[in-house]
C-alpha cells in the first residue's frame, strides 16, 4: 500500500449485529455516516444485474483463488480486476494492514455490491513476533483510513447501493479459509497484505496449508538490485517516493532511506518465515515487487516510450490522463462495473491508488503473458524488512520467481479498456 493525506472522518457506526457461534460468522447491519446525506448511504441487499451474476465466479477456468488483503485502495483495484476477469476469489482474509481487520464488513459489503460472491474472513491486527513495529503513522500523518472509510461511504459502491442498508456476513472462523489438509483442490493464495496472519496459520499446521496451495503470489518487497530498482530514483520518483525505511532496531522505521516495501517491513519475521516455510514445503512463491508493480506505471512507460526528459510531474500527469480516459470510458458505458469505478475513485502519485500496485500484481492470474518473471534466489531479512536477490544459494536465500517487468501500455489497452467498456 502507499501512503496519502486525508481529513479525518470518525467510523461508521453500527445499527446492530448477530453473531452465530456455530459458524463463528457476524452478521452487521450499518447506517450511513452522515444520515443527511443521500450519497452517503450504503449497504443493502440488492437484487444483481445478470452481468453482476455472471461476473461474479468463485472458480474460473485457472482453478480456485484466495487472497489476503490488507483492503487498501490497490486490493480495491486487484478484487476489481478479477472479478472483471471471471476471476473472482472465493475466499479473502481481512488482515490488518493500511486497514484495520475489522474494515472486514465494510469490505465485504464492497464485493457484495458489485456481485462477488467472495467469503471474507476476519483476522488479526497483531505481528507474529512481538515486539511491532508502531504502524500509528498510517492514521496520525497520512490519515489514510480516514480517507478509505470517506470514499467508501461517498463513492465505492454502485448507485443502487446507496439508499437503504445492506447486511454483511463476515466469518471469524480462519480456519475454514484456508482448509489446511481438508480441501479437495488446491488453490492460489495471492498475498497482498503483511504477512501475520499467513506465518500464525503455519504455526497452526504448514504441512496442511501447503497441501492445499498451488502457488503463492506475493506483492511486495523491493529489490535494489534488479534491473528496474537500479533505475528507481531517477526514472520513477513517484513510487521511490512511496519506498519506505528499513525496521531499527528500536522498532520504529528508518526516515531517511527507501531501502524497504511496507508489505515486509510491516512485519519482517513474518515475511521471512513465510517465505521460508512454503519454499521448504515445496510451494510455487513468486514476487511482484514493488518496482515492478509500481506507481503511475502506465506514465512511466509513456515518458519512456516517447524519449522526453523524465519528470515526476510528467509521470504523474501522463498516468491521469490515461485512467481519466478510462474512467470517462466507464460513465459512457451501460454497464456499470466495479473496474469502471476503481478507475473514476483514482488519483495518481500514491494518492488513491486503486489501478496501481495490487490491481498490478492480481492482473498476474488473468494475463500473465504482461510479466516477464526470473527465477531467483531471494533474502527477506527478518530485522530489517529489507529484501535482496542472492547471488547463487546462500544460506538464508530461497528459491523463487521474481517479476522483472510488466507491460502497462497493452494492460491498459487490451484489459482494462475493454473490461470497463464491455467489450
Amino acid at each position: 500500500g502507499v501512503y496519502p493525506q486525508a481529513r479525518r472522518l470518525t467510523s461508521i457506526p453500527t445499527l446492530g449485529f448477530h453473531m452465530s457461534l456455530a459458524k463463528a460468522t457476524i452478521f452487521a447491519f450499518y447506517l450511513p455516516l452522515v444520515a443527511s446525506a443521500p450519497t452517503s448511504r450504503f449497504l443493502q441487499a440488492s437484487t444483481q444485474s445478470q452481468k453482476d451474476v455472471a461476473e461474479a465466479k468463485p472458480k474460473s477456468a485457472r482453478g480456485r483463488v484466495k487472497v489476503v488483503t490488507d483492503m487498501g485502495f490497490d486490493d480495491w483495484g486487484a478484487f476489481a480486476v478479477l472479478h472483471a476477469a471471471g476471476l473472482g476469489p472465493e475466499a479473502a482474509l481481512a488482515t490488518g494492514g493500511m486497514m484495520e481487520a475489522s474494515f472486514a464488513y465494510n469490505f465485504s459489503v464492497l464485493l457484495s455490491s458489485w456481485g462477488l460472491e467472495t467469503q471474507v474472513f476476519q483476522g488479526s491486527d497483531s505481528c507474529w513476533s512481538p515486539p511491532c513495529i508502531s504502524t500509528s503513522f498510517i492514521e496520525d500523518d497520512w490519515y489514510y483510513r480516514s480517507k478509505e472509510l470517506d470514499i467508501f461511504n461517498r463513492s465505492a459502491l454502485p448507485e443502487r447501493e446507496r439508499m437503504s442498508p445492506r447486511i454483511s456476513a463476515v466469518s471469524l472462523d480462519t480456519a475454514g479459509f484456508w482448509e489446511a489438509g481438508t480441501c479437495t483442490e488446491k488453490y492460489t493464495l495471492l498475498i497482498l497484505s503483511p504477512q501475520a496472519d499467513i506465518a500464525k496459520a503455519l504455526d497452526s499446521d504448514a504441512a496442511g496449508v501447503a497441501k492445499c496451495i498451488e502457488e503463492v503470489v506475493v506483492s511486495g518487497g523491493f529489490f535494489a538490485g534488479s534491473e528496474e530498482g537500479k533505475a528507481f530514483e531517477r526514472g520513477d520518483q513517484t513510487t521511490f517516493a512511496n519506498i519506505m525505511g528499513h525496521r531499527l532496531p528500536n522498532f520504529t522505521l528508518s526516515a531517511d532511506d527507501h531501502d524497504a516495501e511496507l508489505n515486509v517491513v510491516f512485519d519482517a519475521p513474518a515475511a521471512h518465515s513465510v517465505l521460508e516455510r512454503f519454499v521448504s514445503l515445496g510451494v510455487t512463491v513468486k514476487f511482484v515487487p514493488i518496482e515492478v508493480e509500481s506507481v503511475d506505471r502506465i506514465g512511466k512507460e509513456q515518458v519512456l516510450n516517447s524519449g522526453d526528459n523524465y519528470s515526476i510531474a510528467l509521470q504523474s500527469n501522463l498516468s491521469s490522463t490515461r485512467i481519466a480516459q478510462l474512467c470517462d470510458s466507464a460513465k459512457r458505458s451501460q454497464n456499470s462495473s466495479m473496474l469502471g469505478r476503481m478507475a473514476c475513485i483514482h488519483k495518481s502519485a500514491g494518492d488513491v491508488a486503486t489501478l496501481d500496485m495490487d490491481a498490478i500484481v492480481a492482473t498476474y492470474l488473468s494475463n500473465r503473458e504482461l510479466f516477464q518473471f526470473r527465477s531467483s534466489f531471494v533474502h527477506v531479512d527478518a530485522s530489517s524488512g529489507i529484501t535482496n536477490l542472492c547471488v547463487g544459494q546462500l544460506r538464508g536465500c530461497f528459491n523463487t520467481e521474481v517479476a522483472t517487468s510488466f507491460n502497462a501500455s497493452s494492460w491498459f489497452d487490451a484489459v482494462l479498456r475493454p473490461s470497463v467498456v464491455g467489450a
